[in-house]
């Protein structure tokens, strides 16, 4: 486990290094959990989410992230889910970074300072109480704030639907917010 994390965490920098537009996450919030198998249902919720990533642009618009994910069912105890997650991140109305305008000498920085995205992302979740894995992708979007840039607010919402092993499923609904710094 310390090792794969390990692997991850030196990727994520490596890789962000070698791109424009980088910005790393740390957000925090509120979950809900509904399992269900064939012979069982459960479900719960707690401020128990949380989430380290990086992101860098593909395009303007357009941002590849990857991260990896906890879940407590109490805060900081209690069970726990954890696991990597990777996406793109849809900028629609904005750039996903800042706007560098060169000509004749004259430079230009543009930032916005509120930018709303759309996300699609694969997820993988190892539960710690039941020993299995879970696998899928979710659907979500949020919105930035970049008024004290390189430092960003930022706040979105995820669904997350799962399989796991023998016909068992389950949804993760999550809120979150927190910071993102651009550099």
């Amino acid at each position: 486990m310390r090792i794969g994390f390990s692997v991850i965490v030196c990727a994520l920098f490596f890789l962000t290094n070698q791109a424009n537009g980088k910005k790393l996450d740390w957000s925090g919030g509120y979950f809900t959990l509904s399992s269900q198998t064939p012979t069982a249902k459960s479900s719960f919720g707690n401020m128990g989410a949380f989430q380290i990533s990086t992101r860098f642009n593909l395009y303007d618009n357009l941002e590849f992230g990857f991260g990896y994910s906890l879940t407590f069912s109490k805060f900081f105890s209690g069970d726990y889910g954890y696991g990597p997650d990777m996406g793109l991140f849809y900028f629609p109305f904005t750039s996903a970074g800042d706007t560098n305008l060169k000509d004749s000498g004259i430079h230009i920085l543009n930032h916005d300072i509120y930018r709303p995205f759309v996300c699609v992302q694969f997820h993988t979740r190892q539960f710690q109480s039941i020993g299995a894995s879970y696998a899928g992708f979710s659907m979500g979007g949020g919105i930035e704030y970049w008024r004290f840039h390189p430092v960003g607010i930022r706040l979105w919402a995820k669904n997350t639907q799962l399989l796991g092993p023998q016909k068992s499923t389950a949804t993760e609904f999550t809120v979150m917010g927190g910071f993102s710094w651009e550099y």
